[in-house]
């Protein structure tokens, strides 16, 4: 089991304490494989009305019970609003986005891995299918065609 340590920098000591918090807790819940902090608290741009954002991914089946427990429990224990990702069924520049945050906890690595590899292909797709239609759109737009 992995789990993000960060080094002893000023601005990142809340981030740090938060992540270490975060990790005792995911310890303790079996059926998640993987938790990221993304967003403003994992950047270090969180102002006192942000809210936190945390992207997990769960083994095997899972509910909305199981869901909104881990909600709750991440509630209370930060005391701030929470935004929980499911990573399962994120959509690909979501998962991608929170991946490119901070690790929590990793307790299968060649899990994540795996994920991280189709969650980025996914991800690289869309990006590549939209830039398509933005340069079809300013072609037609150069050639006097309605877009």
């Amino acid at each position: 089991m992995r789990t993000y340590q960060q080094g002893a920098n000023k601005d990142n000591d809340s981030t740090s304490l938060l992540i270490n918090q975060l990790s005792a807790y995911f310890q303790n819940v079996q059926h998640v494989v993987f938790a990221f902090l993304f967003g403003s608290y994992a950047s270090s741009r969180a102002m006192k009305e942000s809210d936190i954002d945390i992207a997990v991914y769960f083994e095997g089946a899972y509910g909305v019970e199981q869901i909104n427990k881990i909600w709750r429990d991440l509630e209370s224990l930060t005391r701030k609003n929470i935004d929980l990702v499911v990573l399962n069924k994120a959509a690909p520049l979501l998962a991608f986005a929170a991946l490119r945050g901070k690790a929590i906890i990793i307790k299968d690595y060649a899990r994540y891995l795996d994920y991280m590899l189709v969650a980025t292909s996914e991800a690289m797709d869309f990006a590549q299918c939209l830039n398509d239609m933005w340069t079809m759109r300013q072609q037609f737009r150069a050639a006097g065609k309605p877009t």
